[in-house]
Order: structure tokens, then C-alpha cells, then sequence
């Protein structure tokens, strides 16, 4: 699997192992960065991008106020949190 980061201005970031971007993106992105490790388990990545995307909420008023997830399976298949 392969992430690309599109940016508004068009550029393209390419096989990034995550990603922020936004408005609350520096906040989020240094809760990935401090986090991220290349063997995390499905639970544990789920954790840290909802403690990512609650840093972006807290620093920034224009993220919104809700964390909805939604981990898609290497069979397709999916799973939505709230």
C-alpha cells in the first residue's frame, strides 16, 4: 500500500508512511511523529491517530469537534468508529 498526501496548492507528497494535513495539521502531525513506529498493531495505530486528531481539535477552532475513523482492511473490508 502507498499513502499520497495531495496538498490544496497541488503539490503531492508520495509513500509516506503518515500523514497530516489541515488547519490542525502541525498539531496532529507531531502526535504522529512522536508515536509512529513501523510494527504497531492495528489497535495501537487507531489509538494514536485519535490522539492526533484530538491535538489537531485543541489547537486549532476550525478542525470541528468529533474523531471519526475508518480502518479498511488489506481485504477490503472496513470498519467505522466514532
Amino acid at each position: 500500500a502507498h499513502l499520497r498526501a495531495f496538498h490544496e496548492h497541488g503539490s503531492m507528497d508520495v509513500d509516506l508512511p503518515f500523514a497530516a494535513l489541515g488547519s490542525g495539521g502541525l498539531a496532529a502531525m507531531s502526535v504522529m511523529e512522536r508515536g509512529y513506529r513501523n510494527d504497531l498493531t492495528v489497535d495501537e495505530a487507531v489509538k494514536l491517530v485519535q490522539s492526533a486528531i484530538v491535538a489537531g481539535i485543541q489547537n486549532d477552532l476550525g478542525s470541528g469537534s468529533q474523531v471519526d475513523l475508518c480502518v479498511i482492511s488489506p481485504d477490503g473490508s472496513s470498519k467505522m468508529t466514532r
